[in-house]
């Protein structure tokens, strides 16, 4: 398997949907790109949670603290959560990405969902945090 599979995988889900929500610790500048170009184009509003620490890492990468900003001025909603979260949490239209991580944190796959009792779990876990983080 080729190493990226997974992410382009995932970014080409992405690229399809139309409703895009998640709770990330981290997440990969190609994917920030795809989330960016579906609500500038408004193909999609985002719900975004991202981890404290990874917002704090981003500090010198201008391109990707843009990409982000703009996504909060626009019509979706990115806050950042301080405790640390674990997992990376993807909602895409009525599908569940949750990605597997090893325990450096690397991503190693993706489990995907359709069931109807993940994708309600999922989002309830979306919605809580979203009530608990902070607007960036």
């Amino acid at each position: 398997m080729v190493p990226t599979a997974p992410f382009d995988y995932g970014i080409e889900q992405l690229q399809k949907s139309s409703r895009f929500r998640c709770v990330a610790r981290t997440a990969p500048p190609r994917y920030v790109e795809a989330i960016h170009n579906g609500v500038v184009t408004r193909r999609f509003t985002a719900d975004c949670v991202l981890g404290g620490t990874y917002l704090d890492n981003i500090g010198d990468d201008h391109e990707l603290k843009e990409r982000w900003r703009e996504i909060a001025d626009s019509s979706s909603t990115v806050r950042r959560y301080e405790e640390p979260i674990s997992f990376v949490l993807l909602v895409l239209d009525e599908t569940v990405h949750l990605w597997l991580c090893d325990g450096g944190g690397e991503s190693q796959g993706i489990v995907e969902s359709a069931n109807p009792a993940m994708l309600t779990w999922a989002n309830k876990a979306v919605d809580r945090y979203l009530e608990q983080a902070q607007r960036i």
